[in-house]
C-alpha cells in the first residue's frame, strides 16, 4: 500500500526528530516508491493546501509538523482531539490546546472546525454544551427527538429565538476566550427534516414537518451567528452539492442563497467530477458562480468517496487521478480565495495517512484570465504553462503552442499531445533557451497575452515570471516595455 508519512518517517529512521516530509506517490498501491529527502516550498505562485480530517491524538501529533508547515487551512473534522466522560459528555481541551499549539508553529496557518448540521447539534460538537433540554424539539410525547441514523445527535429548536442566541453566544465565548484561534467555522450544509418519520406529528416546540420552519429559521441562525462574529472569523458551509441537486433538501432558495451570508464554502464531494462530463461540467459552473464573489472556496478531494457512494462506477486510485483533480483545480484557482486538498487513502479519518505530492510545489506562475473551452478541452493559460483537463470518456488531442514543455515539469513534449479520457496535464514551459525574449508566453509571437503577463509584472520587486525581465537588467521596467512594443504581433523567426 501507499507509503504514508509515518512509515516514510520509519523508514528513514527519523521518527524521533521532525522529519522533511516528502512523499511522492509516482504508484499509487505499488512499489517502489520515489522518496526524497524535501520539497522546498515556493516563496510565489503556489497553490493554497487545505487538509479536512478527523484526528485522534496520537496521529495529531504525528503530523503536527508537517500539517503546520505545509498546509494553509488546516480543518478539523468534528470530534476531533474531543475525549469522551463519564457523564457523556465531551472534553474539547486537547482541541483549543491544538490551536494553540498549531498557531505557534506558524503563524500564518488558518484552522478551521466543523460545527455539525445547522438544525443537529451532539455532545461531540463544541456549541452542544451550551444548550439546555428546552433548546431541543421534542415530540407529542415530550421525547427529545435523535437522528434516526446517529442517536446521539438531536434536532434543535432553531424556532426559538433564545435557542438560537444561545447559539450565537456560544461561538462568540468560544472565539474569544476558548479558541481565539480558531479562525474558520464550517457548518454542514441546510436541509430540511420535515418529511424525517419521527416528525409526522410535529413537534411541541413548533410545526417542524414543514419546509418553511426549517428554511425560515436555519437562515436566521446563520445570519445572527455572521453578524455576531463580523469580520473576525470566517463562516463557511458545505453545500455546493446542494447546487446541484436541490431536490436534496427539499428546497432549492436555500442551496445558493447562503453564500451572500457566508464567508465561503467547503467543495465536500468533487470527486464526482470523474463520474461523467455532465457532473464535471455541473461543478464547473457552480465555481463560475462562486470565484467572482471572491468566496473562499475550500476543494477536498477524497477519492475513496467514489467506491463508497458509486460502487459500480471503475476508477484507477494513482497519481493520474491526483492530476486530473489538480488540474481541474488549476482551471478556478484564484489566489488567496481558494484551497485545495487530496486525500487518497481516507474518508475524513486523519488515522489512514496524510499525503503530499511534489506537483502541488510546483511553480506554476500566476494564471492569465480565466479557462476557455476548446473541443469539449478546458484550458487555461499560466505564465509558466498551461492547464488542460479532458472531462470526456475519449482521447482529444490538443496542439501545445510554440515552444518546448514539460508534462508536469518532467517529460518534454512539443506539438500535437493526446489527453486520455478523464485526464489532466499541466504543460509546463521549458524556458531554458530564449530566442524571442518578447514572447513571454513562447507561443510563437509577441501578442495581447504577452502584454497580459507583463503587466502583471510591472515595477514589481519579485516577479511571477522571469521573463517579464525581457532585457534581463532584474526588472520588468519601461525598458521591458519598449521592447515588447517594439516586437508587438512579429512572429518568432
Amino acid at each position: 500500500l501507499f507509503l504514508s508519512i509515518i512509515s516514510f518517517c520509519l523508514l528513514i529512521g527519523a521518527c524521533g526528530v521532525v522529519p522533511s516530509y516528502a512523499v511522492d506517490p509516482v504508484n499509487y498501491g505499488q512499489t517502489p516508491l520515489e522518496t526524497v529527502s524535501t520539497y522546498p516550498k515556493p516563496s510565489q505562485n503556489r497553490i493554497q493546501l487545505t487538509s479536512y480530517l478527523i484526528f485522534h491524538k496520537s496521529v495529531y501529533d504525528t503530523y503536527k509538523q508537517f500539517l503546520a508547515a505545509h498546509v494553509d487551512y488546516l480543518w478539523f473534522d468534528q470530534s476531533s482531539l474531543s475525549q469522551a466522560q463519564p457523564d457523556g459528555s465531551y472534553s474539547f481541551a486537547q482541541f483549543y490546546a491544538a490551536l494553540t499549539e498549531l498557531k505557534n508553529l506558524n503563524s500564518a496557518l488558518k484552522v478551521g472546525v466543523h460545527c455539525g448540521m445547522i438544525g443537529m447539534l451532539g455532545p461531540y460538537h463544541v456549541t452542544y454544551s451550551y444548550l439546555s433540554e428546552s433548546d431541543f424539539l421534542h415530540d407529542q410525547n415530550n421525547v427529545r427527538i435523535a437522528n434516526t441514523s446517529d442517536p446521539r445527535v438531536y434536532y434543535v429548536n432553531l424556532g426559538s429565538s433564545t435557542t438560537r442566541q444561545k447559539l450565537v453566544d456560544a461561538w462568540k465565548d468560544i472565539v474569544n476566550t476558548k479558541a481565539p484561534n480558531l479562525w474558520g467555522i464550517n457548518f454542514d450544509g441546510y436541509q430540511s427534516y420535515h418529511l424525517e418519520p419521527k416528525f409526522t406529528q410535529g413537534c411541541i416546540e413548533g410545526p417542524c414537518n414543514t419546509k418553511d420552519y426549517w428554511y425560515t429559521n436555519q437562515k436566521s441562525l446563520s445570519q445572527e451567528i455572521n453578524a455576531a462574529l463580523d469580520q473576525s472569523r470566517e463562516v463557511t458551509y458545505n453545500g455546493v452539492v446542494q447546487f446541484l441537486k436541490p431536490e436534496l433538501t427539499g428546497y432549492g432558495v436555500m442551496n445558493s442563497e447562503p453564500l451572500a451570508y457566508h464567508d465561503g464554502v467547503l467543495v465536500e464531494h468533487p470527486h464526482t467530477m470523474i463520474l461523467s462530463e455532465k457532473d464535471f461540467t455541473e461543478y464547473m459552473q457552480v465555481f463560475d458562480v462562486l470565484i467572482p464573489q471572491q468566496k473562499k472556496v475550500i476543494i477536498w478531494v477524497q477519492p475513496k468517496i467514489i467506491s463508497l457512494q458509486h460502487p459500480t462506477f471503475q476508477f484507477t486510485n494513482d497519481l493520474n487521478l491526483e492530476r486530473f483533480f489538480l488540474a481541474t483545480y488549476l482551471l478556478i484557482q484564484s489566489n488567496p480565495y481558494t484551497y485545495f486538498g487530496y486525500n487518497p487513502a481516507t474518508v475524513y479519518d486523519g488515522n489512514n495517512g496524510v499525503f503530499f505530492y511534489k506537483d502541488w510545489y510546483l511553480d506554476y506562475g500566476a494564471p492569465v484570465g480565466s479557462y476557455t473551452v476548446a473541443n469539449k478541452l478546458y484550458i487555461r493559460q499560466y505564465a509558466h504553462g498551461i492547464a488542460v483537463v479532458n472531462p470526456t470518456t475519449a482521447p482529444i488531442t490538443y496542439m501545445l503552442p510554440g515552444g518546448t514543455y514539460k508534462r508536469w515539469g518532467e517529460t518534454e513534449v512539443s506539438g500535437i499531445q493526446t489527453l486520455a479520457p478523464t485526464s489532466g496535464v499541466f504543460f509546463m514551459k521549458d524556458t531554458s533557451v530564449s530566442l524571442c525574449p518578447s514572447d513571454i508566453n513562447e507561443d510563437g509571437i509577441t501578442d495581447t497575452v504577452d502584454y497580459s503577463l507583463f503587466v502583471i509584472d510591472f515595477l514589481k520587486p519579485v516577479l511571477s515570471n522571469p521573463r517579464s525581465d525581457i532585457n534581463g537588467d532584474g526588472m520588468a521596467d519601461v525598458a521591458d516595455y519598449s521592447k515588447l512594443a517594439q516586437n508587438f504581433l512579429e512572429v518568432c523567426q
